[in-house]
C-alpha cells in the first residue's frame, strides 16, 4: 500500500534533481510515496480502539466535516469496510480550538490511554531520537540576521497581530487601564524606536513589525548620537 500525499513526488524529485543531498531527496520522496518510519518500536503491541476525547465526541459534525476534508485533501486514507490491519491501535480523536484564530482542527491524541496498563504510542516512541520543540521568535531573529536582508520564512509574520492586540489588551486590563483608549499602531511605532536605539537592523525592524513597507522608517524616533 502506497502513503497518500497531496504531493506530486514525481515532479518534487525532478525539482530536486540538482539537491547537493541526494540522501535527503530520497528519503523525503520515498518517504512521501511509501510512508516514513513511524519510529514506533514494539514486538506485540495489544491491539485496542480508545474511545475518542471529550471534545470530539460533543462535536461529532465538526469531527465529519474535518475528516472529509482530510480525505478531499489526499491525506488520509478511507472509508474502510473492515479494518485493512490484523493488529492495529485506534488512538482517540480530539477538537482543538485556535486560541487566536479560533479556527478547529483534528487532533489525534497519541497519549492515550492514560493511566492504563497498556502502553500509549507515544510511550512506544524513543524520546531521544524523536525530541521536538517549539519554534520562538528568538530564532526566526537568529536565523535572520545570520542569512541577511531578503531572507525567506515559512511563516513570514513573526508576530501575528491578533495575537499582539489580544495580548496587549490582556495587559492593559492587568494594569488598570481602560483598553479602549489605546490601539495597536501606538506601540508598533513606539517598537520601531526602541528597536532602532538597540541598533537592530532596519531589515529586522520591518519583519518583526510586520511592516509592508518602508513607512516603518518615519516611525524611528531617535537622535543622530544614538
Amino acid at each position: 500500500m502506497h502513503a497518500t500525499t497531496p504531493v506530486n513526488v514525481k515532479q518534487l524529485k525532478s525539482e530536486l534533481m540538482n539537491h547537493p543531498d541526494k540522501h535527503f531527496v530520497d528519503y523525503l520522496c520515498n518517504g512521501l510515496q511509501y510512508g516514513f518510519d513511524t519510529m514506533v518500536k514494539y514486538d506485540n503491541i495489544k491491539t485496542m480502539e480508545c474511545r475518542n476525547n471529550l471534545s470530539a465526541r460533543s462535536q461529532k459534525d465538526t469531527v465529519s466535516d474535518l475528516i472529509n476534508k482530510e480525505l478531499c485533501n489526499g491525506f488520509v486514507y478511507g472509508l474502510f469496510e473492515k479494518v485493512p490491519f490484523d493488529d492495529y491501535r485506534v488512538s482517540p480523536l480530539g477538537v482543538s480550538e485556535g486560541k487566536f484564530s479560533f479556527k478547529k482542527r483534528l487532533i489525534l491524541d497519541l497519549s492515550a490511554p492514560h493511566n492504563d496498563k497498556n502502553v500509549s504510542i507515544n510511550d512506544l516512541i524513543d524520546k531521544d531520537l524523536c525530541s521536538m520543540s517549539c519554534v520562538k521568535i528568538d530564532d526566526a531573529i537568529r536565523l535572520i540576521t545570520k542569512y541577511g536582508e531578503g531572507t525567506t520564512l515559512c511563516k513570514k509574520e513573526a508576530l501575528t497581530r491578533q495575537f499582539f492586540l489580544v495580548k496587549l489588551k490582556n495587559i492593559l486590563e492587568l494594569c488598570g487601564y481602560d483598553p479602549n483608549l489605546y490601539n495597536g499602531h501606538s506601540f508598533r511605532s513606539r517598537a520601531a524606536t526602541s528597536e532602532g536605539k538597540a541598533r537592530v537592523e532596519d531589515y529586522m525592524i520591518k519583519v518583526l513589525g510586520r511592516w509592508k513597507s518602508d513607512s516603518y522608517c518615519r516611525h524611528i524616533k531617535i537622535s543622530p548620537e544614538s
